[in-house]
C-alpha cells in the first residue's frame, strides 16, 4: 500500500485558532489532534510589538528580539542542553516538538494539555471564569510546582494566563498544572539567566501571586465566559 506523503506545508488557514493571546494564536495541528502550533499572526507581528513598546526597550532592543516564537525555540534548546532528561527535570513543563512551516508563517509545535475526557485544558484564569473547579485540589497542585528544583529559569512571564489546569478524574478532585507559556525572558538585563538565587526568588514571588489569585478567584461556579489566552 502506497501512503500519500503529507504536504510540507501545514494548512492552517482552514481552521480558526482554539486560543489566542496577547502574541500568538494557537491551532490544533491538523495531522495530530494531540499538538498544538503556536503562530504569530500579522496582527501581532513583531514590529508591531516593537512599535507599541516602552521607548527604552525601542531604544535597546530590537523588533527580533521581541519573536516570541524564536525566543522560545531558543529557550528550550538552552533548557535541553542544561538538563540531560528536560520531561524529568521539570515535568510540569509542555512538552516541545519543534519546528513547522505552515501557510500562516512559521510555527512551534506542543504536547496538547488535555482533561480526562479528552477536551483541551484551561488556563487558571479561564477557569476562574468557568466555575466547577475546587480551590483545595488547584492549590494542592500548586505545592507540586514548588517542590521541583533547578527550575527557577522559567518563571519569567509565568502565570495565571499561562499556567492550565489538567483535569485527571470525572469528579475534578485531582489536577495537574502545567506551564505552557511565558518561559523565555524578555528582560533587558536577563539575571534569572545567570544567578540561581534570583531565579528562585522570582519562582517563589510567581507562585505566591497564583495562590493569591487562587484563593480570590475561585468562588462558587459562575456562568461560562471565554477568557483569553496569553502566549
Amino acid at each position: 500500500m502506497i501512503l500519500e506523503a503529507r504536504p510540507t506545508t501545514i494548512q492552517l488557514s482552514n481552521q480558526l485558532p482554539f486560543a489566542s493571546g496577547c502574541k500568538r494564536d494557537c491551532y490544533i495541528h491538523p495531522h495530530d489532534s494531540d499538538l498544538v502550533v503556536k503562530i504569530i499572526p500579522p496582527e501581532k507581528s513583531i514590529e508591531i510589538l516593537h512599535a507599541n513598546t516602552g521607548w527604552w526597550r525601542r531604544l535597546f532592543q530590537s523588533a527580533e528580539s521581541m519573536d516570541a516564537n524564536e525566543g522560545e525555540r531558543r529557550k528550550f534548546e538552552k533548557l535541553n542542553q542544561t538538563f540531560e532528561n528536560l520531561r524529568e527535570a521539570i515535568p510540569y513543563l509542555v512538552e516541545y516538538h519543534g519546528q513547522v512551516q505552515t501557510d500562516l508563517g512559521a510555527g512551534l509545535v506542543f504536547r496538547a494539555i488535555k482533561n480526562y475526557n479528552g477536551t483541551i485544558s484551561e488556563t487558571i484564569m479561564s477557569a476562574a471564569k468557568t466555575g466547577g473547579y475546587r480551590k483545595a485540589s488547584l492549590l494542592n497542585a500548586l505545592e507540586a510546582l514548588k517542590s521541583v528544583r533547578r527550575d527557577g529559569t522559567i518563571y519569567n512571564d509565568v502565570g495565571k494566563n499561562n499556567l492550565v489546569i489538567q483535569v485527571l478524574d470525572a469528579d475534578h478532585s485531582q489536577y495537574k498544572l502545567w506551564v505552557i507559556d511565558g518561559i523565555n525572558c524578555r528582560a533587558l538585563i536577563p539575571i534569572s539567566e545567570y544567578v540561581e538565587m534570583y531565579a528562585r526568588v522570582r519562582k517563589a514571588k510567581k507562585i505566591w501571586k497564583v495562590k493569591r489569585y487562587i484563593q480570590k478567584h475561585f468562588l462558587p461556579p459562575q456562568s461560562n465566559r471565554s477568557a483569553e489566552v496569553c502566549t
